[in-house]
């Protein structure tokens, strides 16, 4: 009898050793933690315009699926938004967000909690692009040489409506309108400047150049079918594209012919095309430049 109690004692025992070591791995076993993953159409869109993110979220039969958040940042406000906070439920499940922007960059930042382990999450930004807006066409504009008609002809250049030229007699009055200058060298021959150009200054003898304005400019590849092709679009998307790719603005664009086209940015950040549609003369005193201007209204 005391066997049998002795043998009983010890099956017991053995029973519950085996069920505490069952527990313990269960309680031990990895979980598979929800999993999540984010498109954006368009990937770049238009300011004004409307962003969609379609979430696909995924539990299993291990972890079911709680909650989910979706939080925004960026753009003009210093404040985060939560534009989604819901509960989940199953093992999948997919959402929705449209979210209109204006312009900037903006981040979201999404949450996919399941019921067990760790929430997944995953960042995604958008930058939207500019409206495109109409442009402002000139007529040819001619424009002279540092010696030529010195005081009376227009040596001077605003490259924003209403594009008015000065000379000389006329700069110190406008200066905060100049834009760009134009000056003809011995060897930079037929020359657009910056305002603030070390080079054409010393050529203008006599004028204060304090706060001149700063022009960026940059001598493009663009054909003068290209350049009348922007015109006839009265649209600024091919400019500001342009204005985007360039690494390096200068202040200077030498050696100019009929049929160069110079892209150009302003002190206030307006852009542009410029086309040299005819050069003529071969010195200071003769020279002349006459050339049509693209620019954002």
């Amino acid at each position: 009898m005391k066997k049998l109690v002795k043998s009983v004692l010890m099956l017991s025992i053995a029973s519950l050793a085996i069920l505490s070591s069952c527990k313990k791995e269960d309680d031990n076993a990895t979980v598979t933690d929800a999993k999540v993953d984010v498109t954006v159409d368009p990937a770049s869109p238009l300011e004004g315009g409307v962003v969609t993110l379609t979430i696909t979220c995924t539990g299993n039969a291990e972890n079911n699926l709680k909650s989910i958040s979706v939080i925004r940042t960026g753009g003009s406000s210093t404040t985060s938004k939560t534009v989604l906070s819901t509960s989940l439920t199953g093992t999948s499940s997919s959402k929705i967000v449209k979210d209109t922007l204006e312009m900037g960059t903006y981040t979201y930042t999404v949450a996919v909690a399941g019921e067990k382990g760790s929430p997944a999450t995953k960042t995604v930004t958008v930058t939207t692009r500019s409206l495109p807006k109409q442009v402002d066409v000139t007529n040819a504009t001619p424009l002279f040489g540092q010696s030529n008609g010195a005081g009376v002809n227009s040596h001077f250049m605003q490259l924003t409506a209403p594009h008015a030229t000065f000379s000389t007699s006329t700069f110190a009055a406008n200066k905060s309108n100049v834009d760009l200058a134009f000056f003809y060298g011995s060897t930079n021959k037929a020359t657009l400047t910056s305002p603030s150009d070390a080079t054409m200054q010393g050529l203008y003898s006599g004028l204060s150049w304090t706060g001149a304005n700063t022009t960026s400019l940059y001598k493009t590849t663009m054909t003068s079918a290209q350049f009348d092709a922007v015109a006839t679009a009265n649209s600024d998307s091919t400019i500001t594209a342009m204005a985007a790719g360039v690494a390096t603005w200068v202040s200077t664009v030498n050696l100019l012919a009929q049929g160069n086209v110079i892209l150009f940015k302003t002190a206030g950040n307006k852009v542009g095309l410029i086309k040299v549609d005819n050069v003529t003369g071969t010195s200071a005193n003769d020279a002349e430049l006459n050339i049509i201007v693209i620019s954002q209204k």
